[in-house]
This record gives structure tokens, C-alpha cells and sequence, in this order.
């Protein structure tokens, strides 16, 4: 069976090969432009607070990187004496996070479901977790403030053009 698919894909691109009509593209030239990459609004370093269900009050952090609606990264927390350490994988849509985190959590690992809203004038990112696996019970809040931003994805080198709109936040 897969001979055949081979075989048939084979004989239709040597066809094309040698045709006199030339093949027109539906992509647009782009010979000598810059093509505009995705403006990421949410990569960066993230410092706040968090508050445990178990652990109580501690320090965040969070180190996101972001591809089109794609975010993720570290997302940990410091519940002293307990330390979370985490990797989050979330879908952005219009500035509202979901996905999951995994996380170690003294010597066990637990996931969790993760929830968030960016503030792209006040640069702050406020969410939840809940345990899903592991860590039976578990939930938490997170407020934590952009310190800073990654410029990925973007034609230019310069930063105002990246993210115009980043008040006094500087690049990474």
C-alpha cells in the first residue's frame, strides 16, 4: 500500500516536472520584503506572589517564551520551606491562558490545570492552578508582574518596533 502511494506521488511530480505550462504560485513573492513575524506579547521574565492551598503565601516566578498562541516555559514558586518547580504549556487566545503544569514538588511530580490572564497595559499575569494529577486536592493563585520581554519572532532588531506598546518595560 505504501509502494503504491509512493509510486502514484512519484508519477504525479514528474508530471508537473514535465509540463511547458508554467506552475503559478499561490505564494506571494516576497523577494525583497521583510516577512512580518507574530508580535509576542507575553514572552518574558515574570516576579510576584503566589498563595498555596497547602503551602500558603510565597514568591513566584516565571520564565515564558511564546510562538504564535503558543506559550510556554518555567512557572515556580518558592512556599518556604516547599519549592515548585514547574513547566507550563498554555494556549493563549486574546490575552486568556489555559493548559497544564507539570511540577516537582519535594520528591513527587504532579500536573496540574492552569488558567491566566495577561493585562497588556498593566504587564501582569494573573491566574490558578488546580491539581489534575498527583498532588491530590491542591490548588493556588499566582499574580506576577513582567519584568521584562523576549523579542522572538520578529524581522527587526529594534524593540520599540517589536512592542511598541511596552510602557517601560525593557528587552530581555
Amino acid at each position: 500500500m505504501f509502494r503504491t502511494i509512493v509510486s502514484v506521488l512519484a508519477a504525479a511530480v514528474l508530471a508537473g516536472c514535465a509540463s511547458s505550462t508554467p506552475v503559478q504560485s499561490s505564494i506571494p513573492s516576497t523577494t525583497g520584503a521583510a516577512i512580518p513575524g507574530l508580535k509576542s506579547t507575553i514572552a518574558g521574565q515574570y516576579q510576584g506572589n503566589g498563595n498555596d492551598s497547602q503551602y500558603g503565601k510565597g514568591q513566584g516566578a516565571a520564565d515564558l517564551s511564546q510562538s504564535g498562541k503558543a506559550v510556554g516555559g518555567a512557572l515556580g514558586f518558592d512556599y518556604q520551606p516547599q519549592k515548585v518547580a514547574g513547566s507550563a504549556a498554555l494556549i493563549d487566545k486574546a490575552g486568556t491562558l489555559a493548559g497544564t503544569m507539570s511540577a516537582t514538588i519535594g520528591s513527587g511530580t504532579c500536573s496540574f490545570t492552569v488558567a491566566a490572564t495577561y493585562n497588556d497595559q498593566k504587564f501582569t499575569l494573573d491566574g490558578t492552578y488546580t491539581a489534575k494529577h498527583g498532588c491530590s486536592g491542591e490548588t493556588g493563585t499566582f499574580k506576577l508582574k513582567e519584568q521584562c520581554y523576549y523579542v522572538d519572532g520578529m524581522p527587526t532588531h529594534n524593540a520599540r518596533r517589536a512592542r511598541p506598546a511596552a510602557g517601560g518595560l525593557k528587552p530581555c
